[in-house]
C-alpha cells in the first residue's frame, strides 16, 4: 500500500487508505507536515517507510518538504512460549515470531507417564503450528499414565523332605 503526498495539493486534506482491509490510516495534510495515524495489526509493530522494502522510518508524521511516496511497513513481533511440564522434566521457554511456525519443541519425560503433547487450553500445539497469539503464552503438557510397567511375581516352590 502506498500514498503519494504532493506538496502542491490543497492546504488541508484528509487522506484515508486501507492495507489488506486490516490497517486503516488517516493523514491530516498541512503546508509542512503530514500527521499519520499509527497503523495497527495484531501481532505486528507498524510504521511507515519511503521505499517499498525499507525499514520503518516514520511513526506519526512526515515532513512535506518535497513530494514523497510512503509505504506501510509492519514487522512481526516476537513472543515467549513458557512450558508447564506437569511434573515432568523442565522445558526451557522459547522465543517465537508471530505468523511463523513454532519450530522444535522439547518433549518432557516423567517416570510412569507417556508424553501426550503440548496444549493451550484444549488446542494441541506442535512444532508445525503457526503462532497466532499476540501475547506470551504457557503451554501445558499432557501426561498419560504409562502401561509399560507390569509387575511380575515368580513363585519358587521347593520340595522339602
Amino acid at each position: 500500500m502506498e500514498w503519494n503526498i504532493n506538496k502542491r495539493q490543497q492546504h488541508l486534506r484528509i487522506l484515508t487508505s486501507t492495507l489488506n482491509e486490516i490497517v486503516t490510516l488517516t493523514a491530516n495534510y498541512s503546508e509542512t507536515n503530514v500527521t499519520l495515524d499509527i497503523p495497527t495489526k495484531d501481532g505486528y509493530t507498524c510504521g511507515y517507510t519511503d521505499t517499498p522494502t525499507g525499514e520503518i522510518k516514520y511513526t506519526t508524521s512526515i515532513s512535506t518538504s518535497d513530494n514523497k511516496t510512503i509505504y506501510v511497513k509492519c514487522n512481526p513481533n516476537t513472543y515467549t512460549i513458557n512450558f508447564n511440564s506437569d511434573g515432568g522434566t523442565t522445558v526451557s521457554s522459547k522465543t517465537v515470531t508471530y505468523d511463523s511456525k513454532i519450530g522444535d519443541i522439547t518433549n518432557p519425560t516423567k517416570t510412569g507417564y507417556n508424553f501426550g503433547g503440548w496444549y493451550l487450553d484444549t488446542e494441541s500445539i506442535t512444532s508445525e503450528s503457526v503462532y497466532k497469539y499476540a501475547k506470551d503464552i504457557t503451554l501445558k503438557s499432557k501426561m498419560d499414565r504409562s502401561n509399560k510397567y507390569k509387575i511380575y511375581s515368580k513363585l519358587l516352590f521347593t520340595n522339602f523332605r
